[in-house]
């Protein structure tokens, strides 16, 4: 984040690493993070004067909020001289709330003026007790097959670090191995989070014989299970404890008796039901089934951790027998997809694109509106259409920033209503200023409407001048004449 100002000779830049404050301590130039750092309840606010423009002696200082329109906290001003930039300045502030959004920009001043940056925001952590859990699978196992050994975690920092002991050993959130004999097998996972750690022990029993009979009837057509995958919760923060569910699927002609799931490709769980903590990033989930007869069929989506999206594929095998394919319904009736970030100009008419999916076999009427603090820039406010069965929908809409806005990044939330469903999504705008050519010309303008005495002086001004141009015109005619 920079800040400029301008006044002659004068030029100043601030550029903001990040934010906020309750209780604030300054801390030295020496001992400022390379970056801003923040937890649970705290954040130390990094910034760098990278030009003095002649004159030494600035003060800085960051303000900051809960909302982006009203940032009406304000740490001290730090008296800084700065004969040789770059030089470091930070400011340390406790007593915020866990999981909370927080609203900031810089602030800086010296002889040449005052100046803001742009608004950033982010959200504090969320100080919750370490939780450890894990399973096993399959359970039961026969011997030589792979046992995966699971970890499930929340709460803590977010960041953990895993060992295994027991009848499994290893340092990451899975362990894997088989064994020789049968018994109960017993490992422990030790989870350590910032200043937490928590066990916890799970056990999977290992036979000789097979853990389910196939049956298979050589004259019949076999139709293969259909796996549908569920999830909760729909809206997933980083270090959430998702639940996944296949208690939906079904066999048309027969019985499900395995399932596999895997997370990236890898190997995640043989049960029924299983949960697992998802960090920031793109997950992609697939369920595999198999019946009583040697079909399996599987079904995958895609998660984007905080908003998601759906893409599903279908893949049937069969062993030994002849079957037909079915393709499982989605998951969600409508999508919606959105960019990352949007780039619009205040005081100006932007334009910006969304894809609409009907994920249903009949048309489908569907809402759109924005929500929030910016639900006022959008032009239309709401939008209703009626999609084709199985369509993707490119969505133009056009969106104006009010002139008096400021740069920086807006949080905008999308309301998606279609009879059966209600969803929502999420983005953010990266406001920018545009200038041109005609801008000091408008300012001025501006200005002097602003200010009904200046314009009542500039009119005075006008008055004046004409006056002495027609005096100077009537002495020339005057000396002409003589």
């Amino acid at each position: 984040m920079k800040i400029k100002f301008f006044n002659q000779k004068m030029f100043k830049k601030i550029l903001l690493l990040l934010p906020f404050v309750l209780a604030i301590a300054n801390v030295s130039a020496q001992s400022c993070p390379s970056q801003t750092t923040y937890g649970d309840t705290w954040a130390t606010l990094v910034g760098e004067i990278q030009d003095n423009g002649g004159d030494p002696n600035i003060t800085a200082w960051f303000e900051w909020g809960t909302s982006s329109f009203s940032l009406s906290n304000r740490t001290p001003d730090q008296a800084l001289y700065v004969p040789n930039p770059p030089q470091r300045f930070c400011t340390t502030i406790s007593g915020l709330q866990p999981c909370t959004t927080y609203y900031y920009r810089a602030a800086s001043r010296n002889s040449g003026g005052t100046n803001y940056g742009a608004i950033y925001s982010f959200r504090t952590t969320c100080n919750l007790n370490l939780q450890v859990s894990c399973y096993a699978s399959p359970n039961p196992a026969n011997i030589g097959q792979t046992v995966v050994f699971t970890a499930n975690v929340s709460g803590g920092t977010g960041s953990y670090s895993y060992s295994w002991s027991g009848a499994c050993s290893g340092f990451s959130s899975t362990c894997s191995r088989s064994f020789s004999s049968a018994g109960t097998y017993t490992a422990t996972v030790t989870v350590t989070s910032g200043n937490q750690t928590q066990s916890a022990s799970c056990s999977v029993n290992v036979s000789s014989g097979p853990s389910f009979p196939l049956t298979i009837n050589p004259f019949q057509i076999n139709q293969p299970p259909v796996p549908i995958i569920a999830f909760t919760p729909e809206e997933i923060r980083p270090g959430t404890i998702v639940t996944f569910d296949a208690s939906n699927s079904y066999d048309p002609d027969g019985t499900i008796i395995a399932y596999e799931w895997r997370i990236n490709n890898e190997i995640a769980s043989y049960n029924r039901q299983f949960s697992r903590a998802l960090a920031s990033g793109i997950y992609r989930i697939k369920l595999t089934v198999t019946d009583n007869q040697g079909a399996s069929n599987s079904k995958e989506i895609l998660i984007s951790v905080g908003r998601t999206v759906f893409l599903t594929r279908t893949q049937t095998v069969v062993r030994n027998v002849p079957l037909i394919t079915q393709v499982t319904s989605q998951a969600k009736l409508i999508d919606l997809l959105l960019d990352a970030s949007y780039p619009v100009f205040a005081c100006q008419k932007n334009e910006i694109q969304i894809t609409l999916v009907n994920n249903t076999n009949v048309n489908r009427r569907v809402t759109l509106r924005p929500v929030g603090e910016i639900a006022s820039w959008f032009n239309p406010q709401s939008k209703t259409l009626i999609l084709k069965p199985r369509s993707t929908n490119l969505i133009k809409w056009e969106v104006n920033p009010p002139c008096n806005i400021k740069a920086g990044n807006y949080d905008f939330n999308l309301q998606v209503e279609t009879p059966g469903g209600f969803y929502n999504f999420s983005s953010f705008f990266e406001v920018k200023e545009k200038t041109n050519f005609l801008s000091p010309l408008l300012g001025f303008i501006g200005g002097i409407l602003f200010n009904w005495w200046l314009l009542l002086l500039f009119l005075l001004i006008l008055l004046l001048n004409a006056y002495l141009w027609y005096r100077n015109l009537k002495k020339q005619e005057q000396t002409s004449q003589a």
